[in-house]
Order: C-alpha cells, then structure tokens, then sequence
C-alpha cells in the first residue's frame, strides 16, 4: 500500500480480504505445517473409519436396553470418536487445522472488494474524490497485491447549523451547546456525524424525552459549492405534535417474583419505593440509596442506566430490569424494577499454580459465600488457602526447598462508606465497599516459620472501568517467627553485630498503619492495543505507637510480651506501558520505585515491608530476592534474601506471538535496592546510585492458552555492581550457558 499521507495506516487493515500465510522469522512455517500433514492426510482413511465406528456405534445402541453402565460409556466414547474423525474429515488432520494454516489462494473478486471497502472509508473521511488502484504482480506461484491511493483534497466543514421545530428541544440543544460535536474547520467524518446523533438521541432522554427516537433526526450535507454545509435537522412526531416530556411516578421493584406462588409476598414501603420480596429480605433502605432517581422528577435515560448498574453491583441478583408503564394522558411514567436474586450460599474453589520468590508450586483455595448476610446486601466470604512452592534454602543455596503457606481469611463487606455516611450519595456511581477482614497466615520455610493475624478495615471505590481507590483506615498484624535455622540466626545474630537491626523483623510484634492506594488500569490479558498501568501506594506504619512516646512505647511493648516496635512510612510507584509493534507484537515497560523510612520504634521494618529484588517477576538474570542491596558483594554465594528500604526497578520486553500458541519474548531488566544508614556503607544509596544497578537481559518463551500462561526465561548478567567497579561490565567477558540463570513462572512478569 501507498499514496497514504493523512489516513493511518492501520486504519485500513480491516478491509483486506486476504492475507498471506503466516510467517516466523520470514518463512511460513503454517503453511509448511499445513503441507507436511496434507502429505500425511488420506480421505478415504478418515470415511473407512467413521463408516466402521458407526456400523459399532449401531450395533452397542441396538444392545442399550440392557441398562448396562459399561455399554452407555463405550457408547458415548464411539460417539467422541465418530465427532473428532468428522472434524478431522472436514478440516484436516491435527498438523493442518491446528499447527497449520490453509494455503490462502488469490481471488480477485476479494481484492476488488478490498479496493472498494478503502475507496468508501477514505470517502466517509472527508477524501470524496480519493482514488485506488490494484496493481498485481507475480513471482513463481506467488502473487503481490499493491494498493495504490490518491486520498486528493480533503473536505472540511465550512458551516454546521440546527433546524429544529420544537422550541423545548431547541433550547436544551443551545443549553448544552458547548458538548457538540461537530464544528467549523473539522474535517468530514461520517463516524462523528453518528456519535452527534447519538449524542442528541441521550441528549432529550436525560431530559424527560422518554419516546426521542434517533429517527427524529437527520443531517442535510451540501458539498456542491467546494464547500461542506452540514444542517442537523431534528423534527416533530409523526402526526406533527411536540415531543411528549414524561415525568415519574412511585416506584416498585419486584424481587423472585417466580417465587410467589410458593413463598409469602412481603410488601414494604419506604419513601417512594415498594418493594415486594419473596425467598430473601433486602432492607429497601439500602435498594433505595442505590436507585438514581426520584418520583415527580423528569425522566432520565443517564439515571435509569447508572441505577441498573449500581443494583448490579451489589452482586445480589443474577439480573436487574426495568421497565416504563407509560401513562401518555397525564405524561407520567411507572418504574417496574424486577430482579432474580442469586444463591444465598455459594461454595467455589480454584487450583493453580503460584510463583512469588522461586520455582512455581500448586496452589488450592475454597470459598465460602454468604450473600445479604444481615440483610443489608452484605457479602459474608470465609476463605482457606494453601500453596506449595520452591525456594532456595539457606544452608543449601543450590538446592530447592518447599515453602508451605497457609491462609484462612474471613470478610464482611458492605456495600456502603460506614461512617462516612454524607459522603455515600457523592460516591454512589463509584461502587462504595467497606470490608471488614480478620485472617492468619503460616509460612513455613526452610530459614523459619512466620505467623501473621491480621485485621483490616479498609474503604474502596470504584471510577468507572479503569480507576480504584482503597483507604484502610485500620491494618493491625501481629507477627510471631519461631523455629530459626540456625544459618539464618547466625546470619541475623552477624548483622546485629555489625549495627544492622534486621533481626527485630523476625521477633513477636504488633504493626499497625494506615494505607491507600490508587490504580489506572487499561491493560487487558490477551488485548495487543496501545495500554498502562498505573499504581500508586502510600502507608504511614506505626498507627498506634505514634502518639507515644518512648517510654511508652517500652510499656506497652512489656505488658503484651512483644519485643519490636514499627514505626516507618513507606510509598510505592508502579508504571507500565503497553505499546503495539506490529498485530501480533507488543513492547512492555515497567518502572517500579519504592521507598520506605522506619524513623521510629525500634528503627526497623516488619520483614514483609521491606523492598526485594531478583527473581521471575523482577530482574531475571538474578535469584529471586537476591540482589543488592547496592554494592555489596558479600552475598555472591546468594544464600539469604537481601532486604532494602529503597527501590528501583526498570523492565523492557519485547513480546511477540511464535505460532499458535507460543509466544517469544526479548527483555532488559535493570533494579536494585538500597539502604539509609546501615553501618556497612556499600548498602546505603548514594549520588551515583546509577552506578549500582545491576542489568540483565535474555530470552523467553511463552505458552499462552489465555487462561494459563506457562513462562520460561533465561536471564543473563550484563552489569553486576556487586563486583569491584572496572569489572562490573560482565559482557564483556565469555557468557556460557551455564552463566545463565532459568525462571519458570506462571503469568507474564508485569
């Protein structure tokens, strides 16, 4: 394709009819697959045998009377066989329909079709005298398509005017003049003359026009003067009458209303809401504060779809309607809301496979679910969760060692800001939650075992598809280590001689703080479109100890028997960017910045609070939470993890699809993490920081079956700051395969 100068390419990419076989690397290695198995595909193969599985699948059906288990599951299995030969016998063998792709032949009515469908879209672009050619050429047995495109002049709106009959519509349309969509010196476009139409359609119904159809409006478009004048024409009903404006009556919502022949109807009142309830009670109070509008106001399309939305999420119903009984003699219309409630009680699992600091591990979680738990729309969810999963030990940095975790959670949400009651109508398109949560977590791994109970009671919100917030105004832990390897006692015993306090994260304490976090989220798994993430995290720890004072402090520290105190702030920056490289490619960043203070107490983190870098999902070409901190090179036999209180994290990947179900993927990653005032120096960040983060790159692939994604990367050292400065640059030294480090992970790394 040429002759494009102002349309995008890629705009044009839907309209092509064919397109040829896939290619790896420049070869078509679908078609070769395709081919090979053609090679190995016999027709007559395929009939003879679905003609002898169903001369067997006959005769066992002609014995089935006998009631015998045996026979119906042979039966069911020849059936499977006789499905899979037809699919076989209609698309091919497993190397042609699966590994393969079909020859794509030439067909000219198609690329005439092509050159048709991009002469009509330039056309609805503004570009009404564009031209397009179709040149062909051929090489062997293939054929070269070449589109050529004059788009010539483009028009431009040179005057855009109403004519409206009805001086009401009038006047709503000259309110809100301001949100129009077409304007002077705009090019032409077709698909922004649609979207004013349906801009002017939600326009009347958000102000009572209940019956405003988009028939009632047309455009008139003269190009004959070189000039593009546009009159939107918006016209009275049928018979010539004015718009009807409809206001609302009471309103009535119906819940399980297939019930009723079996249950009592309870019927309540409150305000202007009736409610008629079968099987289970949901206290109209609350249905009523998610239901947008009000009775005598006008109708409101806008309102009428955001209260479907915010009953829908209280996650009560299967499905929520409504319907209009329309009075035309006295404009008024009659709210009917019906709604089919979900299980009360629901039981759900999920098995898998984690990955968080080593090589992946299965995992199992059931959940029990109690929906309207007190009758307000509350969720009650009581959850238990174990996982397995691979770590280096510390005595045998080599090998790999189970860790076992153990989870049991349980949670009452409901859905509404407690105590925050002004501000529940302000937030009411938002999705307000206030969860209530009391868990216990036991970790056992090959250094210690840890326990955590942990209450929270945290605020969220919701801001249409891409945007959450969370406040947790209370986040108490109590943490308990015990059983210390020896290794790693005498590890932290050494640090505590040197001055580092590490080993007060491993003793009986209560962290309490504060947290809130923002996330913008437009990446979608399996989407190849232009997407970022966006997270930002801030907690302020030591809640409770911060309005004490020291000797305060010592007390409460001596009357429950906890032996550290956390005070510390501590914030989290996320970044990521999706960009498109081709269909079938992406390139993924990541920038990831952390830093944390303990200021107070006993001058140290909780050991889950500090930042940790290396491993699958962080810079690849190291052990999982191995790197750094800073430049220290006391750590190469990496046998413990290496904690910081400050992080940076940069990633780069180029992802792009293999075939199928393979995916390649080219990455840099570049991190490290760092201290404040550790006695040993080389861990403390410093002005030239940039000299002490560590890179690395390499290699993966990917199998991607959408709902698993199967990761294998190999990471390889670039620059290692843990050696002495003119020998950081490790490539430019020998690489051999065994330098490499291996990640097998389940997910893609960010």
């Amino acid at each position: 394709m040429s002759g494009l100068k102002t349309t995008p390419t890629d705009e044009l990419d839907v309209f092509y009819k064919q397109r040829p076989n896939k290619k790896v690397f420049g070869l078509p290695i679908s078609l070769f697959f395709y081919r090979a198995g053609q090679r190995r595909f016999d027709t007559t193969k395929v009939l003879n045998a679905i003609k002898k599985l169903e001369s067997e699948l006959t005769e066992n059906q002609s014995l089935a009377s006998s009631d015998s288990l045996a026979l119906l599951k042979k039966i069911k299995k020849t059936q499977k066989k006789i499905s899979k030969q037809k699919l076989k016998l209609e698309k091919g063998n497993y190397w042609m329909r699966v590994l393969g792709s079909k020859p794509v032949i030439y067909d000219s009515t198609l690329s005439k079709n092509t050159s048709k469908q991009i002469h009509l879209y330039l056309k609805s672009k503004g570009f009404f005298d564009n031209q397009v050619t179709l040149k062909l050429d051929t090489i062997g047995k293939s054929i070269f398509l070449y589109y050529k495109i004059k788009e010539n002049k483009q028009t431009f709106i040179t005057d855009f005017n109403y004519k409206i009959e009805d001086q009401a519509l009038k006047r709503i349309i000259n309110e809100y003049f301001e949100d129009q969509l077409l304007q002077k010196n705009q090019p032409y476009n077709e698909d922004l003359i649609n979207k004013e139409r349906e801009r002017i359609e939600k326009l009347f119904k958000n102000n009572g026009y209940y019956d405003f159809t988009k028939k009632y409006i047309s455009f008139e478009i003269d190009t004959t003067t070189n000039k593009c004048q546009i009159t939107c024409n918006i016209t009275n009903l049928e018979n010539g009458n004015q718009h009807i404006i409809y206001s609302l009556d009471s309103i009535y919502f119906n819940i399980d209303a297939d019930k009723s022949k079996d249950y009592d109807i309870d019927t309540t009142l409150y305000k202007d809401l009736s409610t008629f309830q079968t099987i289970f009670y949901y206290k109209p109070k609350v249905l009523r504060k998610k239901i947008q509008f009000k009775a005598y106001t006008k109708y409101s399309f806008a309102n009428t779809q955001l209260s479907l939305r915010t009953l829908s999420q209280l996650e009560m119903f299967k499905f929520v309607n409504i319907t209009y009984n329309k009075d035309t003699t006295f404009k008024i219309l009659t709210p009917y809301f019906s709604a089919t409630s979900l299980s009360k009680y629901q039981l759900s699992d999920e098995l898998g496979f984690t990955v968080s600091q080593g090589v992946p591990g299965p995992f199992g979680s059931v959940t029990f679910t109690n929906r309207n738990a007190l009758g307000g729309c509350e969720i009650f969810d009581f959850n238990v969760r174990g996982s397995i999963e691979g770590v280096a030990s510390a005595a045998n940095p080599g090998n790999v060692f189970r860790s076992y975790e153990l989870g049991i959670t349980a949670s009452l949400t409901f859905p509404r800001l407690l105590s925050l009651v002004d501000l529940n109508q302000i937030f009411v398109n938002n999705n307000p939650r206030t969860r209530f949560s009391l868990g216990y977590s036991f970790i056992l791994r090959p250094e210690y075992q840890r326990v955590n109970t942990r209450f929270a009671m945290t605020y969220n919100l919701q801001k249409g598809n891409f945007k959450s917030f969370s406040l947790s105004l209370i986040d108490i832990n109590y943490l308990r280590s015990r059983n210390i390897n020896k290794t790693f006692q005498s590890y932290l015993d050494e640090l505590n001689n040197q001055g580092n306090n590490l080993f007060r994260s491993f003793q009986n304490s209560v962290a309490t703080n504060l947290n809130f976090s923002y996330t913008y989220n437009t990446f979608e798994i399996g989407k190849n479109k232009k997407s970022m993430f966006f997270r930002i995290y801030a907690e302020p720890g030591g809640t409770i100890f911060n309005v004490l004072n020291q000797a305060q402090i010592e007390s409460l520290k001596n009357q429950f028997n906890l032996q550290a105190a956390f005070i510390y702030w501590k914030l989290n920056f996320d970044i990521r960017g999706y960009i498109p490289v081709t269909k079938k490619s992406m390139f993924a960043t990541r920038f990831h910045i952390g830093i944390a203070n303990p200021y107070g107490g006993d001058k140290v983190l909780p050991y889950e609070k500090h930042f940790f870098t290396g491993g699958t999902n962080s810079n690849r070409a190291w052990l999982p939470r191995r790197l750094g901190p800073g430049s220290f090179d006391g750590n190469t036999d990496y046998k413990f993890e290496q904690p910081g209180l400050v992080l940076l994290e940069m990633n780069q990947e180029y992802r792009f699809k293999v075939f199928k179900y393979l995916d390649g993927a080219f990455f840099v990653d570049a991190s490290n993490v760092w201290n404040w005032d550790d006695p040993d120096k080389s861990k403390n960040i410093k002005p030239n920081f940039i000299t002490e983060i560590a890179i690395g790159s390499g290699i993966g692939a990917r199998l991607d079956f959408t709902f698993l994604v199967v990761r294998l990367d190999t990471g390889f050292k670039i620059y290692d700051p843990s050696r002495p400065l003119e020998k950081r640059f490790v490539a430019a030294e020998k690489i051999n395969l065994h330098d490499a480090l291996w990640n097998i992970a389940i997910g893609y790394p960010f």
